[in-house]
């Protein structure tokens, strides 16, 4: 079924559709103070996955509060110079639940700032 669901879409389609999943959150996150993006939001550099910290905490921090207290589900990247939660949004992420991922995101952030 998942191949099937896969071919009815397209490549084409599910390109774009998380492309614009990722660049509606990622151009939100991007307001907040402390907030960093490690991926790039022009097309021809990315699709749909984006790696995002906040400045003054480790990734694993990072993630752990955004599972812990929003039931977000992210992956925490330790890589050369990229230190990060990576974000994966499907053809199936609702904008709803981007929503509320900028809304962790920015808490998230604003709490660090007051610490």
């Amino acid at each position: 079924e998942a191949i099937n669901f896969h071919n009815a879409i397209g490549n084409k389609r599910k390109e774009e559709r998380v492309r614009y999943l990722k660049n509606y959150w990622a151009e939100k996150v991007l307001k907040f103070p402390g907030v960093r993006l490690s991926t790039s939001l022009k097309s021809q550099f990315s699709c749909g996955i984006c790696g995002v910290s906040i400045d003054g905490m480790t990734p694993g921090e990072v993630e752990g509060k955004l599972m812990s207290k929003y039931k977000i589900n992210t992956s925490p990247t330790v890589w050369e110079n990229i230190s990060c939660v990576r974000v994966t949004p499907h053809v199936y992420t609702t904008l709803t639940d981007l929503d509320k991922l900028v809304r962790a995101i920015g808490e998230i952030a604003a709490e660090k700032k007051k610490a």
